[in-house]
C-alpha cells in the first residue's frame, strides 16, 4: 500500500489548503485533478491485476483481497473528487476544463465501483463457503482459526447482503440469492452455532444431529453425527454411514459408509443391520451376498424394522439368498404392511392379485394397492390404475 501514501497526502493537502484568491484556487484544483488521477491509476493497476488473478485461477482469498484494494481505491479516489469539485469552479477556462475532466472522472468511477461491490460480495460468498468446506476437513485442534476468520468475513457478507448486488445476478448457473442462500446457512453452522466439538453427551450431539439433517443442513449435521458416533452412539453411526452413502454434508464414500453401517449394526441397531443388508444386497463397496444380506435383513426384521421385513420378504419371494418361498415372503410383507410400510403394501397387495403364496383375491389387491398409493407409491398408483381400466 505504499504507493498508495503520495496521492492521500494531496488529497489533504487539498483539503487544508486556504482559499486565498484565484491563483491559489488554480493550483489547489491542480493538486486535487492529480490526486484524483493518481488514485485513479491504481484503482485501473488493480483492475489489471484482478484480471490476473483469474486467468491464474487464484484462491477466492486472493480475489477477494486484490477487490476489497480497489474498493478502497475508488473511495479514495470519490473523496479527492469531491474535494476538486469545491476548488475547480467552473469560472476559469483552466479550472473548467478539470472540473469537466472530473465529471466523466466520477461517472465512470462510480459505475466501476458498483461493479466491484457487486464482484466483493460475491467472491465474500465463494470465500465463505470455501471457508465451510475448510472448517469441515480441518482437524479439531485447527477450526478455532478458521471459525474467527469466518465470523470476520460473514459479518462483512450480512452487512453488504441487501445492496450489493442485483438479486438476480447469475453466478456459474446460480442466482446470487442461492450462493447468499448457501453462506448464510455455513453462516449458521460455523459463526453462530455452539460449537460441536465442545464436551456434550452422544445423546445430545445426535439429537442436534438430526434436526439439522431434517432441515438439509447436511453439514452440521454430520459434525454432530461425528461427534456422537465417535462416541458409541449406534444410530448415529447409521446417520453417519449413511451421508457418506450419498455424499450429503461429507465425502462420498462406499467404505466409510461401510464401516459406520457396521459399527453401527454390531451395536445391534436396526437401522444399521438393514443398511448393511442393502450394502450386501446391491454390492456397494463390497462383494455382493445375498446369503450376508439375508442374514443382516433376518436380524433387523427380527427387531420390528418394517423396511427389513419388506427386503427379507423379497428375498423369499426371489429366491436371493435363499430358497423361494411365497408363503414366507407373504408372512413378512404382512408385518410390515401392518407398518404401513408402502413397499410392503405394494408387494402383498401384488402376491393377493397373482395368488403367490396366498389365495387369489383381487378385492384384497384393491385395498392394499389404495392404501400404498395414498401414502403417495407411485408403483401402487400405476398398479391401482391398471385394475381400474
Amino acid at each position: 500500500m505504499t504507493r498508495f501514501i503520495a496521492p492521500i497526502c494531496v488529497g489533504l493537502a487539498v483539503l487544508v489548503a486556504p482559499l486565498s484568491g484565484p491563483a491559489h484556487a488554480n493550483s489547489t484544483c491542480d493538486k486535487a485533478y492529480r490526486a484524483v488521477t493518481a488514485a485513479m491509476e491504481d484503482a485501473e493497476r488493480l483492475v489489471a491485476e484482478m484480471r490476473r488473478l483469474v486467468e491464474a485461477n487464484a484462491t477466492a482469498g486472493e480475489r477477494l483481497e486484490a477487490l476489497g484494494q480497489e474498493l478502497e481505491k475508488r473511495r479514495e479516489a470519490s473523496y479527492f473528487l469531491e474535494s476538486g469539485f469545491a476548488h475547480c469552479k467552473p469560472k476559469g477556462i483552466a479550472s473548467n476544463k478539470r472540473r469537466q475532466a472530473m465529471m466523466g472522472i466520477a461517472a465512470k468511477n462510480t459505475q466501476r465501483f458498483e461493479v466491484v461491490r457487486c464482484q466483493h460480495h460475491i467472491v465474500l460468498a465463494r470465500v465463505l463457503l470455501d471457508d465451510g468446506t475448510a472448517y469441515e476437513n480441518a482437524p479439531r485442534g485447527e477450526r478455532g482459526d478458521i471459525r474467527n476468520r469466518f465470523k470476520r468475513n460473514y459479518k462483512s457478507f450480512l452487512s453488504g447482503r441487501d445492496n450489493a448486488c442485483p438479486p438476480r445476478r447469475q453466478v456459474k448457473g446460480q442466482t446470487l440469492a442461492k450462493i447468499e442462500h448457501i453462506a448464510l446457512s455455513i453462516g449458521a453452522r460455523v459463526a453462530k452455532l455452539e460449537d460441536p466439538n465442545a464436551k456434550r453427551t452422544p445423546q445430545a450431539s445426535f439429537e442436534s444431529g438430526v434436526k439439522y439433517f431434517k432441515r438439509q443442513h447436511f453439514q452440521t449435521a454430520a459434525e454432530h453425527f461425528r461427534v456422537a458416533a465417535q462416541n458409541g452412539h449406534a444410530r448415529a453411526q447409521y446417520y453417519l454411514g449413511r451421508m457418506h452413502s450419498d455424499g450429503w454434508g461429507v465425502k462420498k464414500s462406499a467404505s466409510e459408509a461401510l464401516r459406520w453401517y457396521n459399527e453401527s449394526a454390531s451395536q445391534g441397531d436396526a437401522w444399521g443391520q438393514t443398511a448393511m443388508g442393502h450394502v450386501y444386497m446391491s454390492g456397494a463397496g463390497v462383494k455382493k451376498d445375498y446369503a450376508t444380506a439375508v442374514s443382516w435383513y433376518r436380524k433387523a426384521a427380527s427387531q420390528g424394522a418394517p423396511d427389513a421385513q419388506a427386503f427379507l420378504g423379497a428375498m423369499y419371494e426371489e429366491g436371493k439368498g435363499v430358497r423361494q418361498d411365497h408363503a414366507t415372503a407373504v408372512k413378512w410383507y404382512r408385518l410390515a404392511a401392518k407398518q404401513g410400510y408402502p413397499k410392503a403394501l405394494f408387494r402383498l397387495a401384488r402376491a393377493y392379485q397373482q395368488g403367490l403364496g396366498v389365495s387369489k383375491d383381487e378385492h384384497v389387491a384393491r385395498s392394499l394397492y389404495e392404501r400404498a398409493a395414498a401414502l403417495g407409491h407411485e408403483p401402487s398408483q400405476t398398479a391401482l390404475a391398471a385394475l381400474k381400466s
